[in-house]
């Protein structure tokens, strides 16, 4: 492992000089991504600084664990989530004069993009995982409405005329995949040419969540 990294390593430099690129080594992470975690010998170096391995890295708002269960992102977005809600809560509780009809536009906006953010990527996760994420939603819309303990959850989704969250991961996950399918870039085209049966049920990646 330790030759891998210093055959991987030695380019960048070069590289960065080439394509006119500032790394910030302070805010740079390292990460190894993969069910067999070998111990990893030596560090990357970014201009004389060590960027020390790390358990888990955030990139662009996604939080990357080293097997990628995506456990820590699932719960950093409900945490969120949570926080968002406490703040709105003036506006979405029972007692609010708002109408259910913008509760509901709030939390359509405001709240659920939170959850689904990236879900093409992540939505594969274990169903223990996803099904948290349910749950949240469904307390979400159990507050504007007061919805009694007994009403059960799929009454909420058809009265309220609202697509449950698995339901429209699944459906986001195929419109992104068919875009992606007949874009005019050959190397995106590429990245989503392959079916859930070609790589098994251990070895899963985005386009599993589909066969879910």
């Amino acid at each position: 492992m330790g030759s891998m990294i210093h055959e991987f390593r030695s380019p960048i430099p070069n590289w960065f000089i080439k394509w006119k690129l500032k790394i910030n080594a302070e805010k740079s992470q390292a990460i190894l991504i993969g069910r067999k975690q070998d111990s990893v010998d030596g560090n990357i170096t970014i201009e004389g600084q060590n960027i020390e391995w790390e358990r888990d890295a955030k990139y662009l708002g996604v939080v990357l664990d080293k097997q990628l269960t995506w456990k820590k992102h699932l719960k950093t977005a409900i945490d969120k989530v949570r926080a968002t809600t406490a703040k709105l809560y003036p506006l979405l509780n029972r007692r609010s004069q708002m109408s259910i009809k913008n509760k509901l536009l709030l939390i359509k906006t405001i709240i659920r993009p939170t959850l689904v953010y990236a879900s093409t990527l992540w939505g594969y996760a274990a169903e223990c995982h996803l099904n948290r994420f349910q749950a949240t939603e469904n307390k979400l819309l159990r507050m504007p409405i007061d919805a009694p303990w007994f009403v059960r959850n799929f009454q909420i989704y058809r009265d309220l005329e609202w697509e449950p969250l698995r339901e429209f991961l699944t459906r986001k996950v195929a419109e992104d995949f068919e875009k992606a399918g007949r874009h005019s870039n050959e190397e995106l085209r590429n990245l989503v040419n392959y079916t859930s049966e070609d790589l098994g049920p251990k070895k899963k990646r985005p386009r599993h969540q589909l066969a879910q």
